[in-house]
């Protein structure tokens, strides 16, 4: 009876060995580091993790998620998302009816270019026939003289078109040589508390400002890499001056100091450790230059967007 006992003691300790054994190796299995492949083209890498605390918008799921797909031996470079390249031949302005009414500086580098006036928050509405031109020699223009094609409030409600109320537009007349202008509203009643939005485009012209970020969707701790240049149809135009800034979806504006590169562009590196925006949508960059081409004054403003995404796992 007594060895009965001690065969089926030794019989339990070498099962338990066993188990013990075969359970260090699961672990060990377990424990092992993924080996992920190298980074391919267009493949976005985590470099740094967000906390909780730096985005508004978090996924608060914790379920274990599995996926696959086959893939070739080969990739496609040309298949990687390439970025948007933002492109522009006109520029904007925000000002007040007070500037409005003393005249506001507009510079045009080709005939026919188009002015579009937006009030703002409420604004009184402004007809275009209303307006004046003034060139630098003293020159006064109204009417024809000034403006063709003009269209009011009520014809871009007519016509459909997304702008907002109050919208009004006019294009500058062929008579009038492209260069320097003053606008004026003459008969708008200044309160010093209505704002517009004045756009200038210049549908005619060949000078062109483009802009493009090394990427269109970016990971938190990543840098945005962003060029500009100015240039016509023939040749890259020299900058005189230029600033920007980058809009969250919320309205929040960031400073960005671009610098002038070695091929004369400018370009401006920024990385991006923001908190997430609390409103979903994309980011933009964007660029206001100015120029000179044959004496005359050139001013384009461009803007590109792009996606930002806060990780929180890899």
């Amino acid at each position: 009876m007594l060895i009965k006992t001690m065969s089926i003691k030794k019989a339990l300790q070498k099962n338990f060995l066993f188990l013990t054994v075969g359970l260090t190796a699961s672990v060990s299995v377990l424990a092992a580091p993924m080996q992920l492949s190298v980074p391919q083209p267009g493949d976005l890498t985590t470099k740094q993790l967000g906390s909780t605390a730096a985005t508004a918008l978090q996924n608060t799921n914790r379920e274990v998620v599995h996926f696959s797909w086959a893939v070739s031996g080969k990739i496609d470079q040309k298949a990687a998302s390439k970025p948007y390249v933002g492109e522009s031949r006109g520029y904007w302005m925000q000002v007040s009816d007070v500037e409005l009414s003393k005249g506001v500086d507009i510079f045009t580098s080709a005939p026919g270019s188009v002015v579009k006036i937006t009030p703002q928050a409420g604004s009184a509405a402004i007809d275009p026939v209303d307006m004046e031109l003034r060139d630098s020699r003293g020159g006064i223009f109204r009417g024809s003289e000034a403006m063709d094609l003009v269209v009011g409030d009520a014809q871009m409600r007519a016509s459909g078109t997304p702008f907002p109320r109050g919208t009004s537009a006019f294009r500058v007349s062929a008579k009038r040589t492209p260069g320097h202008y003053t606008l004026h509203a003459a008969s708008l009643k200044s309160t010093g508390k209505q704002r517009y939005h004045i756009h200038v485009q210049e549908t005619n012209s060949d000078v062109v400002l483009q802009m493009q970020a090394n990427a269109d969707t970016y990971l938190y701790g990543q840098a945005i890499d962003a060029h500009s240049s100015l240039k016509n149809s023939q040749q890259a135009l020299p900058i005189d001056k230029v600033k920007g800034y980058m809009l969250s979806p919320d309205g929040a504006v960031l400073p960005m100091n671009f610098k002038r590169s070695k091929k004369g562009t400018f370009a401006v590196s920024l990385p991006l450790t923001q908190q997430a925006a609390a409103a979903p949508g994309l980011w933009e960059v964007h660029t206001e230059v100015e120029g000179r081409v044959n004496g005359v004054k050139v001013l384009r403003h461009v803007k590109t967007a792009f996606n930002y995404v806060i990780p929180q796992a890899r």
